[in-house]
């Protein structure tokens, strides 16, 4: 728009659009870095659900930069190749009830600023009483393993359960694990199928 306004003016479209680059770089660099630096720490976040939740934020700074180098880069390019300098018509209801709304808000600043409190407030306020609850994800992180014990030979029942209390008592020094269920011999697996080695 501020390169079309300048070509109105008569100057060419090269520096036009060059001039423009160079007037919205800042606000564009700087609207674009906040949003990134918003959705950087989801990087971050720890456990299964960060491992599956982090190509939001991947897909969303790789979209953001792909678009603050077109603002910057490309649509002037562009523009400055393709653009022809508009044809103003004289059209007084043009914009319509939209300026007019907008002249009416800059006349009562203050009380469309109560009322976009008011509102903010109310939508928080209705949320809390009437709304479902706040549940982000679901809680999917293991809380359980399954962990066979192999050894060959045939092996007495004491002798399998030596081998499966090497087993427990190394998983007891893990961090994290705070309990440990063990059976003796060749379980079912859960529905799975189980090695024919297996002894706990």
């Amino acid at each position: 728009e501020f390169a079309e306004r300048r070509m109105s003016e008569g100057m060419p479209k090269q520096e036009a659009f060059a001039l423009a680059a160079k007037r919205m770089a800042g606000p564009v660099i700087a609207a674009t870095m906040t949003r990134i630096a918003a959705f950087s720490p989801l990087l971050f976040w720890p456990g299964i659900i960060g491992d599956f939740m982090k190509y939001m934020p991947i897909t969303l700074i790789v979209t953001l930069s792909a678009s603050m180098l077109y603002a910057l880069v490309f649509a002037p390019t562009l523009g400055a190749i393709f653009a022809k300098a508009p044809q103003h018509h004289e059209d007084g209801n043009r914009d319509g009830w939209y300026m007019a709304v907008v002249k009416q808000a800059v006349r009562f600043p203050i009380t469309v600023m109560v009322l976009t409190v008011v509102l903010l407030a109310g939508i928080f306020v209705g949320y809390s009483k009437y709304g479902a609850g706040v549940e982000f994800f679901p809680s999917v992180e293991p809380d359980y393993g399954l962990l066979y014990v192999h050894a060959r030979g045939n092996l007495s029942l004491a002798e399998m359960d030596t081998a499966t209390k090497i087993a427990e008592n190394r998983l007891l020094g893990w961090p994290g694990v705070k309990s440990v269920y063990t059976r003796v011999g060749k379980s079912d697996g859960g529905g799975q199928d189980v090695p024919e080695d297996v002894v706990g």
